[in-house]
């Protein structure tokens, strides 16, 4: 037969372990919203990277094309933009 024994505690200290308890739930969201706010900020900022790179690829391309490969250039970013227009 198992006997069981009940050791006294302090209450103070279980009170503290539910207060340490209770303060991590506590800032679980708002640590989970400050995170999704950093990886917004993040992807915002590498996107405007790239639309940076794309604009100045472009600028050097367009420096260097003659006018018959500048009409066939702006023709694609038309067509290309129209493509991606879901109204048409």
């Amino acid at each position: 037969m198992t006997t069981t024994s009940t050791i006294p505690v302090n209450p103070d200290v279980t009170d503290a372990v539910t207060q340490a308890n209770i303060k991590v739930l506590g800032e679980a969201p708002a640590l989970a919203l400050g995170l999704l706010y950093q990886t917004i900020g993040t992807a915002s900022g590498l996107e405007l990277e790239d639309a940076t790179r794309i604009r100045d690829a472009l600028e050097d391309a367009l420096e260097d094309a003659t006018p018959e490969q500048m009409h066939e250039i702006l023709e694609t970013i038309l067509h290309m933009a129209t493509l991606a227009d879901p109204s048409h």
